[in-house]
């Protein structure tokens, strides 16, 4: 498969911003529907709307850097990178089938709950496993045909029925994306992505009622079904009475703190709203923080996106649902980090390559 100098991120803008406001917008809209005293909910079920959309447009600032930037892929030209993407894609692979087997086996002999499946599913993600995704990830974009494509979409749908999850869809749906914005593939791209994402949605709300059997009043049914997003908006109104009760701030990983503020409010955790974290540790200066986190990482894409190139736009993609419901802490961390990581290995393979070059010129002569 030939290497592509450039891509336009046509079906993956589409879909991030998507993305984006499923996470930002859509529950400021389904707050609405939901009683104010709703139990996810601190106080009112509409506080939080103005923050989040911010983030939205905080987010798409970011994007909007390397979305407009060529990507160019000239780091992957060297060959030892192609085999080292390659190495680690299928270690991902049997990393992944061992993993669902394990799943499986409990899921036929005890019949986990979706709690526990999820709990042990995160327990599989151990240390350094993202930087095996991200360049798994970049294997199946620049060198998958559309059958293996498929197979490994069929092999994460699986994946996410015996964990009752979503992670490795909304996984495979982004690198479908960015496979056919590498591969110059049509828009409708997107419109095939949406159809199929919505689909397993649907299908995995429906067997989750199943197995639950039970008959929820009509706001929990909204709840249940849109749960992703209204848990992480509600973290907002939860950020801003643990902030205004004085309690300490936690840069590094505030969702440690917030949950054990909540939990005994609502039995379950939440995942982390953007806004959570910044009004959380900053109280009334959290959009002077906003501006200057997302000033200092959109100048920090900036450089990176033209160091690394598409490889760069990988590590972005795949780490944003850490801003969109882990905290921009996480995010942040692991784009500096796996971009750092990267540019180590990038020079080593190059060392690798001129050290095969010199050597094949010195048995010449």
């Amino acid at each position: 498969m030939e290497i592509k100098d450039k891509i336009t991120l046509a079906n993956t803008s589409q879909f991030i911003s998507l993305l984006a406001a499923f996470y930002m917008i859509l529950p400021c809209v389904t707050s609405l529907f939901l009683p104010d005293d709703f139990y996810v909910y601190y106080k009112n079920s509409t506080d939080g709307i103005i923050e989040s959309v911010s983030f939205f447009f905080f987010f798409y600032s970011m994007f909007f850097v390397i979305r407009t930037v060529p990507a160019d892929a000239h780091v992957t030209r060297n060959i030892n990178m192609l085999w080292i993407f390659k190495i680690l894609h299928f270690i991902h692979i049997a990393y992944l089938f061992v993993v669902m087997l394990l799943g499986l086996r409990v899921r036929l002999l005890v019949g986990g709950t979706r709690p526990e499946m999820l709990e042990m599913i995160s327990g599989f993600f151990v240390p350094g496993y993202s930087y095996l995704l991200v360049a798994s990830v970049c294997y199946l974009v620049l060198r998958a045909s559309w059958r293996y494509m498929v197979g490994i979409g069929l092999f994460f749908l699986v994946m996410d029925f015996v964990y009752m999850g979503k992670i490795f869809t909304l996984l495979f749906l982004v690198t479908w994306m960015m496979w056919a914005d590498y591969n110059r593939k049509s828009g409708k791209i997107f419109f095939k992505g949406m159809v199929l994402g919505g689909s397993v949605a649907v299908s995995i709300f429906i067997v989750r009622e199943i197995v639950a059997e039970s008959a929820f009043t009509s706001g929990l049914n909204l709840y249940v079904f849109f749960s992703e997003f209204i848990g992480v908006f509600a973290s907002i109104g939860w950020a801003e009475a643990y902030h205004a009760q004085g309690l300490p701030s936690a840069i590094l990983d505030f969702n440690s703190v917030l949950e054990p503020f909540y939990a005994n409010s609502i039995s379950h955790g939440l995942a982390l709203h953007p806004a959570a974290y910044f009004i959380g540790n900053f109280g009334n200066f959290w959009i002077i923080a906003a501006v200057i986190y997302t000033a200092v990482l959109s100048v920090f894409s900036f450089l990176f996106v033209r160091i690394l190139g598409f490889l760069y736009v990988v590590i972005f993609i795949v780490n944003s649902v850490h801003f969109f419901r882990h905290g921009p802490d996480v995010f942040a961390k692991n784009i500096i980090a796996q971009s750092l990581f990267f540019i180590i290995v990038i020079v080593l393979a190059k060392a690798l390559s001129l050290i095969a070059k010199n050597h094949a010129t010195a048995l010449k002569t």
